[in-house]
């Protein structure tokens, strides 16, 4: 249930571009929380540059670990969207707010769509 109002939340909020497309793909991974579905995240988001298969499953390990760490999160809104970045502030089950970069990489690159999650302090992004 929670991962269909996730997918359901991110079609509602996420633009229909190359990296709104990323980054729902992203959230459905991260909140799946295991190998199979971050493997399929991290092929479908390879870049032009080669990556041996000890570089593949390091993206996939760190993804799944920092899945469980974290553990799911709720898209709370929308924060930029441009043709260079998109950026989305999540809340995690504990409370508290993260906030969701993604960019184009460069190509060659290992990846399409670069992935950078940080926390967000409590008063720089409320909830609408």
């Amino acid at each position: 249930m929670l991962l269909l109002g996730c997918r359901d939340a991110a079609s509602a909020v996420l633009p229909e571009t190359s990296l709104g497309a990323a980054a729902k793909a992203w959230l459905f991974a991260h909140n799946q929380g295991n190998g199979h579905a971050m493997v399929h995240f991290t092929v479908a988001n390879r870049g032009s540059a080669p990556m041996n298969g000890v570089k593949l499953d390091s993206i996939v390990y760190d993804g799944v670990r920092f899945a469980r760490e974290l553990g799911p999160v709720e898209l709370v809104k929308l924060l930029r969207s441009t043709d260079a970045s998109l950026s989305v502030l999540l809340r995690a089950t504990d409370g508290n707010l993260w906030t969701a970069e993604f960019t184009p990489a460069a190509q060659p690159s290992p990846v399409r769509v670069r992935v950078v999650v940080s926390r967000t302090s409590p008063d720089s992004g409320s909830a609408p």
